[in-house]
C-alpha cells in the first residue's frame, strides 16, 4: 500500500511540475506522452522497490533514511544531475548504463524531446523492478 501512496504522490508532483513548468517558464510537455508516462511510472516504480529494499534491510526505521541517501545521492550522479553523462569517463558511464537511474533518466529525456525511449533503457529499468520488487517482496516483514 506503501508503495501506492508514494507513486500516486509521485505522478501527481510531476503533473503539477509540468503544468507550472509550462505556465510559468513557457516549457513545452513531454512530446511522447504516452511513452513519457510508462517510462514515469515504471522507472518510479523501480526506485520505490529499491527503497523498499532498504527499508528491508535496514535494522530500525532511523537507520533507513540515512541507508537511502547514501544510496540516493550515487543514483543520482549516475543518471547525469551534475556531471552530464557525455563528460564522464566510459567506465563511469558504463555503470551508468546498467544502473536504474541513468536509464530511467535517459528515457525520461528521450521522451521529453519527442524520441521514444531506447528498448535497453527499458529493460535495465524493468529489470530493476522486477529484481528489487522481488527482494523488496522477499525481503520485507512486519514487526
Amino acid at each position: 500500500m506503501q508503495l501506492l501512496i508514494n507513486l500516486g504522490i509521485g505522478v501527481v508532483t510531476t503533473a503539477l511540475l509540468i503544468v507550472a513548468g509550462a505556465a510559468v517558464f513557457g516549457s513545452a510537455p513531454p512530446r511522447q506522452l504516452a511513452w513519457f508516462v510508462l517510462v514515469f511510472l515504471l522507472g518510479t516504480a523501480a526506485l520505490l522497490a529499491m527503497g523498499l529494499v532498504i527499508a528491508s534491510l535496514a535494522p530500525n526505521a532511523k537507520v533507513a533514511p540515512g541507508i537511502g541517501s547514501a544510496v540516493m545521492f550515487p543514483l543520482m550522479f549516475l543518471a547525469g544531475m551534475w556531471v552530464p553523462r557525455d563528460v564522464m569517463p566510459d567506465v563511469l558511464r558504463t555503470i551508468s548504463d546498467y544502473s536504474v537511474a541513468g536509464p530511467f533518466a535517459a528515457a525520461l529525456r528521450d521522451t521529453w524531446a519527442g524520441h521514444p525511449p531506447q528498448v535497453l533503457h527499458l529493460v535495465v529499468v524493468t529489470a530493476g523492478l522486477v529484481v528489487f520488487g522481488g527482494l523488496a517482496v522477499r525481503l520485507f516483514r512486519w514487526e
